[in-house]
């Protein structure tokens, strides 16, 4: 069989659909060397590409720009090279005789408009129904979304598969190491802290864990909040109510995007990880605090209920007083951090990029015929 993949959001910053793509294509040419493989990526993808497969063609796209991209560079390249199936995310080429797979890791876009730019909304309002509809198959990350997909679009059940993201097993050290310490110090980290990962956008629910910390800092003196990750769209309105409450400058640090080993070094050593967006489809962040042993505090919506199990704290993100009074239930209490910590390793476990890797072939062999 031949297959092909757009992996050319891989080297972008784009957070989790940059570790979904990296640790399933790798997996997929693993697990799978005796098929054939061609890989689209960008110039920035591939030093990402680890997975060791003799039979792995890497074709890097030239064209930054996604309507060259899908209307003229791929169509041409697929022509080509003649696969038996395509796997993208989203969209895709709007030209293509193969059978196509579908991954959406989520429909935030349509649960929460206001929560994207007009440009971003329209952009996927408009073409991922349309990409839908052109799969053979689909693929979404939780039951949850699942669910969604189905009650918006109308999806026949037997057409989409939810598909559980895994971990990788580099996460697996939950104890701090010494190089940890040479790593906080590059970053101007110190201890203790909170910790907060994902993309800056409305819809992470920084802005509520900000009111939260205001109304605890003063009980908690030592108490420091680390924010890591890249820019998002409308995050404006988090800058902004920072800058409102000069009072919480100085035990809040904004790191940007960090490398791998920088996080897994933040996640070892957070006294607890903070992670309470409004909506969501499977919550990376949460499964690869478990896997370092950092206590979680989590939203009871969507698909996060899912992936942490009776593992983490659940609150409701729209209420600040209940997400202040676990943050403080976990900081002042050493017993109840150990025995997060252990149930949250024991339940990332349960999560394999392998086992996503051989779900996500057995629907593209299906799909192939």
């Amino acid at each position: 069989m031949k297959i092909a993949i757009d992996a050319h959001c891989i080297g972008k910053n784009l957070a989790g659909n940059n570790t979904y793509t990296v640790n399933l294509v790798n997996n997929l040419l693993n697990l799978y060397p005796q098929h054939k493989w061609i890989i689209y990526i960008s110039h920035e993808g591939k030093p990402f590409i680890t997975g060791h497969n003799p039979n792995l063609k890497l074709i890097t796209l030239k064209s930054k720009s996604p309507l060259q991209r899908y209307l003229f560079e791929m169509p041409k390249s697929l022509k080509e090279e003649q696969p038996d199936v395509l796997h993208i995310q989203y969209h895709g080429p709007f030209s293509n005789d193969c059978p196509t797979v579908l991954t959406v890791h989520d429909i935030s876009y349509e649960i929460f408009p206001r929560y994207f730019t007009l440009q971003e909304r329209l952009r996927l309002h408009f073409s991922v129904p349309y990409f839908i509809k052109k799969a053979k198959s689909v693929i979404t990350v939780s039951e949850s979304s699942r669910k969604d997909m189905i009650q918006k679009y109308g999806l026949e059940e037997s057409k989409i598969t939810a598909i559980h993201n895994g971990i990788d097993h580099d996460f697996y050290t939950e104890k701090a190491s010494p190089e940890d310490t040479r790593l906080l110090a590059e970053a101007g980290i110190k201890k203790p802290f909170l910790l907060s990962v994902g993309s800056l956008q409305p819809r992470k629910n920084i802005e509520g864990i900000l009111l939260a910390v205001k109304k605890i800092y003063k009980s908690l003196p030592e108490l420091r909040w680390i924010i890591t990750g890249p820019e998002g769209w409308l995050s404006g309105g988090i800058h902004k109510t920072f800058k409102e409450n000069l009072e919480l400058h100085s035990i809040i640090n904004f790191t940007g995007h960090v490398r791998s080993e920088t996080l897994r070094a933040l996640y070892r050593n957070a006294l607890a990880m903070i992670y309470v967006p409004f909506y969501e489809g499977f919550g990376l962040p949460v499964l690869e605090a478990m896997a370092c042993g950092a206590p979680v505090i989590t939203s009871n919506v969507t698909s996060l209920p899912e992936v942490a199990g009776d593992a983490a704290i659940p609150v409701n993100p729209n209420d600040t007083g209940e997400i202040a009074e676990a943050i403080k239930k976990v900081w002042l209490s050493e017993k109840l951090r150990v025995e997060m910590s252990k149930k949250g390793v024991e339940r990332a476990r349960n999560f394999s990029w392998q086992k996503a890797a051989r779900e996500t072939f057995s629907i593209l062999e299906n799909a192939a015929g």
